[in-house]
């Protein structure tokens, strides 16, 4: 009353079916973290810049993408951009939906110094928000930057 060979193998394939299904099933998790950590990186690559170049670096959340370069400001919120230096595109990461800010105008300014500031030069924290994700972009009036899911920004 045993099993024969076929049975087992029918066993460990039907197996293998659901596992490699039950791991496809949420792949955009990795996604989450890749793309956090990458605008962490893009972040913390602006406030780098900004004092390397002894010029103003600008980050904006544009909908479906983060878009870093320098720029000049004009009236309020309006930045003339200079040169484009990167981008990082939300349809790169699976389960991403976008960017978002609460800063004036979705745009974050790191100061030669290094400081975020809004459009309008004042010190400022805030957060851009990884759309899809549940985690978001905390940025202090230091300028570090940490990745946090789930939850408000210290």
């Amino acid at each position: 009353m045993g099993m024969t060979l076929i049975e087992m193998l029918l066993v460990l394939v039907i197996l293998g079916i659901l596992l490699g299904l039950a791991a496809y099933s949420k792949p955009w998790s990795f996604d989450d973290r890749r793309a956090a950590e990458d605008a962490r990186l893009l972040l913390q690559e602006a406030k780098s810049e900004a004092s390397k170049r002894n010029r103003s670096v600008w980050v904006e959340a544009d909908d479906d993408k983060l878009v870093m370069y320098t720029g000049t400001a004009t009236a309020g919120c309006n930045v003339t951009p200079d040169e484009e230096l990167r981008e990082l595109d939300s349809a790169s990461y699976h389960g991403v939906q976008g960017f978002d800010s609460d800063y004036p105008g979705n745009v974050v300014r790191f100061n030669p110094q290094g400081f975020p500031r809004d459009c309008y030069g004042n010190p400022l924290a805030g957060e851009i928000d990884i759309l899809g994700t549940g985690r978001k972009l905390c940025i202090s009036i230091g300028g570090s930057v940490q990745v946090i899911r789930n939850g408000a920004c210290p």
